[in-house]
């Protein structure tokens, strides 16, 4: 059984990193990040786009903050489509945030 909460705070201290295919449509189907003042990732990442948050199987949602060094990686699921989040023998499912949809500038909760 895997215990959520600290999954949640070791993704956030330890950092996670993704193989391409679960990174390609980032910035199209999923939401990427957008540095402005502050960014939370280990390592600059200027040359690929990375998602701005990580849905867990227990509902929770936590940043993705890049380091190529995490123990954490998301690979494709074997299983099927999709992909997970994998650390030594324990897995998880995950899924990234799909971007608001717009209508005239303003997502569609604010219209």
């Amino acid at each position: 059984m895997i215990d959520y909460l600290l999954l949640k705070a070791s993704l956030l201290t330890e950092g996670i990193r993704a193989e391409a295919e679960c990174l390609r449509e980032v910035g199209t189907r999923y939401k990427e990040q957008n540095h402005g003042l502050f960014g939370w990732d280990f390592e600059n990442h200027q040359q690929m786009k990375a998602p701005d948050d990580v849905g867990l199987e227990d509902g929770s949602v936590v940043q993705f903050r890049l380091n190529s060094r995490s123990p954490y990686i998301v690979r494709q699921d074997p299983r099927g489509p999709g992909c997970t989040a994998t650390r030594s023998r324990s897995a998880t499912s995950i899924s990234f945030r799909v971007p608001p949809t717009m209508r005239s500038g303003l997502p569609a909760a604010m219209r």
